[in-house]
């Protein structure tokens, strides 16, 4: 019992880490040829706050070797961050809506927010694939997501991500 608990209770630095993905999210950015980079770096410094200020990775089940994965996108019309965060073990959606002066209430929802095949392509970490999918089925307006993976390694944790354009498909869902 003494060695299941402490496989999962273990410090991790989850400010620093949080801040390293938004890092991560705006050196994607840069390489997007896009006139709107000022508001998609509006939104990654919005989404690292509320990372950081909900504890929201603190409320997964994370064990001491582990990746989390982190899918986010903005909702244009009411300015709301739609996240999903998972790990093998776990996974919940959470919104945050805009309330005012650009602070966010963060509310943790049942519904997903993305479709089983992203969810499924984003959890292989098949990159090629998402590509595929987002020239085939992208949404009309385009939607830009950030895919987030965090592999965890004892203290130590490695930040990948990607941007890409939201897809669907009813036959895959």
């Amino acid at each position: 019992m003494l060695q299941v608990c402490s496989l999962r209770m273990f410090s991790q630095n989850w400010t620093k880490i949080s801040n390293r993905v938004a890092a991560c999210q705006k050196q994607i950015l840069q390489t997007q040829d896009n006139s709107t980079n000022e508001i998609f770096k509006y939104f990654i410094k919005k989404y690292n706050e509320v990372r950081r200020e909900s504890h929201i990775f603190e409320q997964l089940n994370i064990q001491k070797s582990d990746t989390v994965y982190i899918l986010e996108r903005t909702d244009q019309v009411s300015l709301s961050l739609l996240s999903t965060i998972w790990t093998q073990s776990n996974m919940f959606s959470y919104s945050s809506s805009y309330i005012d002066y650009g602070k966010y209430n963060v509310e943790l929802v049942k519904e997903r927010y993305f479709s089983k095949k992203m969810l499924s392509l984003a959890f292989q970490w098949n990159i090629e694939e998402i590509r595929k999918e987002e020239k085939i089925n992208q949404l009309l307006p385009f939607e830009m997501i950030y895919l987030t993976r965090i592999i965890i390694n004892g203290k130590k944790s490695k930040i990948d991500c990607i941007m890409f354009n939201d897809f669907w498909n009813l036959n895959h869902d």
